[in-house]
């Protein structure tokens, strides 16, 4: 309601209620008494008269005075609200503001007079209008609106198709700050507002849920909650939506669309801010030829009236009174003036305070989120792995609250792209460690394939990670095929055991099969590109087998590289066959055409990123679901201490990890090892994933002979052990220059 917009009107209507019934209560008793036309009927009655009289009179005085000290109460508490813009850059909000300092009115009646501030409680219960060049009291006001919240909390979204951003005023310099205007530029047509206006029905939609989920019934109890919690990145922002000139090219169902929003502002943080033409209001000339027909507004014009009709006036005309601006009703008795009303600095004074805002910006992003603290917003080892994965992985720019990568069966496997120098290597670490801290090693197993010359996965190799079945450095691309073989006979072997138990997929089996393990498998290959310019056709049908099958399996894929602009164009099987598996696209900075590759046709965006560490979460290949987040620094120091704690959390968890790394030569096995049966050489082990011993057979038929070419070393030890434990050494000559020392 509209009159819930100024907290004060509530006890001018009570003040005005009490005057109302007084004067009814007197007339009832006057009328009782026989009192008509200045004198009494009857004149013994004057005594009753009188003592009635005073009665209503005192009762009505009393009451008149605690509204009135109610009243003054609530001006002090109120006035203190006018918080001035110094104050913010001095002392930084944690919190948002209950209300936005206006101005002054003047409250009145008989001898009554009060000087009352002019605040509107937040988030505001009406939209705000005002003609068609009058915008200026619409930035004025959005001046007031910013320094009522933290830096980044206040975003603003604006639609000016006639004069192209020029009506935003000094308000464009704030036009290259995502956490303000998350879109970054100015919507120029309808098309793009209507755009605009589905991804915030369905931000709407979210927030609902999440209120649902802490047991809220509004933006306003959320973020009271999280005050409560001290957990002031986890507030919900303000959004705020300027619209210039309606109906401004706007046909009649988006001008109710506009009304949809703004009637459910007051309940998930939205305001309305508009300009309109007043001659789109105004009813058509009466066409002679058609005298007998009625006039009547047009769709577009119906729409702005009813637009108009619930948003308060903020016009020249109407800001003589309260009332008049639609702020309180009118009233009989009482009359509200308003003496002051949003007075800013000079242009000058507001774009110094816009940069001082932009600047103080630029210094706290990137520090609100640390990876110590976004791990330890979730219990160790806390989370299950039966519907998904859900990992946390960074700042939303948006709302500033923790973006969940999900792994599940809408996004079973992930594309992940960036540039040098985007951190992507950070991103990658981020979401392998946020993982491992939060599923338990029963719930997750990880196999990690780096074809970056090993400097990547390490890490995780030595201690090893608990949860990692295979750390694979400097990864070969024939042992790569056959860590893909052995995925494939997982999944495999899955299937077998969804048909044993008569179900379907992964989830239904943990579901009936509660006691047994059965973690989630992600496979991660970095550098993806190396692998598949090496063995393009044997490695995309591997690929191809698990991304369309290992999802009802339990078995997901994460690939990075730097550029999928064309990974797999020469292949039988080109790679963008098997993207449409790959419903999760993660882009850091990037040249525009791999933010295409990546994103989709047209999605360009991971272009405009700028600073390092920011990133694109994107599972739609559509431009309005970007979802925009900043992943926090995981230096070594921070990894090798999680790693630490995770180990120990984990404690005797026997998961044995298999570490390759490259062509490095493999230990000498133990003497036991050569034991054989028949005649045959132990020289090392086979380059593959189960890394059995490789045996050279040997055969007595003429010309059947094995040359064994090499320096000196393990080698001719290998070769001395085999024909030291083989059972027919006398069927052997070494002709190998002598034993070995």
């Amino acid at each position: 309601m509209k009159e819930d917009v100024w907290p004060m009107a509530r006890q001018l209507t009570a003040m005005e209620q009490a005057i109302r019934e007084d004067r009814e209560n007197n007339r009832i008793m006057e009328e009782e008494c026989g009192y008509a036309d200045g004198a009494l009927q009857d004149a013994r009655a004057y005594d009753v008269f009188l003592r009635r009289r005073d009665h209503l009179r005192a009762r009505y005085q009393q009451k008149m005075q605690q509204l009135r000290d109610t009243l003054a109460g609530d001006a002090r508490t109120y006035e203190k609200f006018e918080r001035r813009v110094a104050t913010f850059f001095e002392r930084p909000l944690p919190y948002g503001m209950r209300c936005v300092h206006l101005g002054e009115a003047r409250a009145g009646f008989a001898e009554f007079e009060q000087m009352l501030p002019l605040v509107f409680s937040l988030p505001m219960a009406a939209p705000i209008a005002v003609p068609q060049g009058e915008a200026e009291i619409l930035r004025r006001f959005l001046y007031r609106l910013l320094f009522c919240y933290p830096l980044g909390k206040c975003q603003l979204y604006a639609y000016d198709p006639h004069h192209f951003g020029g009506t935003l005023g000094r308000l464009s310099c704030l036009m290259d700050v995502e956490e303000v205007f998350p879109q970054k530029s100015v919507l120029l047509d309808e098309d793009h507002l209507k755009l605009l206006i589905e991804r915030l029905k369905r931000t709407f939609l979210e927030l609902h849920q999440r209120f649902v989920q802490v047991q809220c019934r509004n933006w306003r109890e959320y973020n009271h909650k999280m005050r409560l919690a001290k957990e002031p990145r986890m507030q919900i922002p303000y959004r705020v939506l300027l619209c210039f000139d309606l109906p401004a090219g706007c046909k009649a169902e988006t001008l109710q669309a506009l009304g949809d929003l703004a009637r459910e502002g007051e309940v998930f943080g939205f305001l309305l801010l508009f300009s309109y033409d007043p001659k789109a209001l105004e009813l058509p000339p009466p066409d002679p030829a058609y005298s007998s027909l009625s006039r009547d507004l047009s769709p577009e014009g119906k729409a702005l009236k009813q637009l108009c009709a619930m948003a308060l006036d903020f016009s020249k005309d109407a800001r003589g009174t309260l009332s008049g601006m639609g702020v309180c009703p009118p009233f009989q008795y009482f009359r509200t003036d308003v003496r002051s009303f949003l007075v800013t600095p000079n242009a000058a004074d507001v774009e110094r305070d816009y940069m001082q805002y932009k600047k103080q910006m630029e210094e706290m992003r990137g520090k609100a989120l640390t990876f110590d603290a976004m791990l330890d917003e979730t219990p160790c080892f806390s989370g299950s792995a039966i519907g998904g994965l859900a990992i946390p992985v960074g700042l939303r720019k948006s709302d500033g609250t923790t973006l969940l990568l999900h792994i599940d069966d809408a996004t079973p496997h992930f594309l992940i792209g960036g540039g040098t120098g985007s951190g992507k290597s950070v991103f990658q670490h981020v979401l392998i460690f946020s993982a491992c801290w939060k599923y338990a090693p029963s719930e997750l197993s990880l196999y990690l394939l780096d074809f970056k010359d090993g400097v990547e996965f390490a890490a995780y190799a030595n201690p090893c990670l608990p949860h990692a079945a295979l750390v694979a450095m400097r990864a070969d691309p024939d042992f790569a095929l056959t860590v893909l073989s052995h995925l494939v006979r997982v999944l495999q072997e899955r299937n077998v055991r969804f048909k044993e138990a008569d179900v379907n997929d992964y989830k239904s089996y943990r579901e009936k099969c509660p006691e047994r393990e059965f973690p989630r498998i992600v496979l991660f290959i970095d550098e993806v590109q190396n692998f598949l310019s090496a063995k393009p056709e044997e490695a995309m049908k591997l690929l191809q087998i698990l991304a369309k099958q290992g999802r009802s399996a339990g078995i997901h894929m994460v690939l990075a590289t730097q550029s999928f602009r064309s990974m797999g164009t020469s292949t039988t099987v080109p790679f963008s066959d098997i993207k449409g598996q790959f419903a999760g696209h993660v882009a850091l900075r990037c040249d525009a055409p791999d933010s295409a590759a990546l994103l989709g046709m047209g999605n360009e965006e991971a272009a405009t990123i700028k600073v390092a560490g920011d990133a694109i979460l994107n599972v739609s290949q559509g431009v309005e679901e970007n979802q925009w987040f900043h992943v926090p620094m995981a230096s070594k120091e921070n990894r090798q201490m999680r790693l630490a704690m995770i180990r120990a959390a984990a404690g005797g968890y026997a998961r044995e990890t298999r570490v390759f790394d490259g062509q490095k030569k493999p230990p000498l096995p133990e003497p036991a090892a050569f034991a054989h049966k028949g005649f045959a050489l132990l020289v090392g082990e086979q380059l593959s994933y189960e890394r059995t011993p490789f045996w050279i057979p040997l055969t007595r038929d003429v010309g059947e002979n094995v040359l064994l070419c090499g320096n000196t070393g393990s080698l001719v030890e290998c070769l001395y052990r085999s024909v030291s434990a083989s059972q027919d050494m006398d069927a052997i000559a070494s002709t190998a220059g002598g034993r070995p020392p």
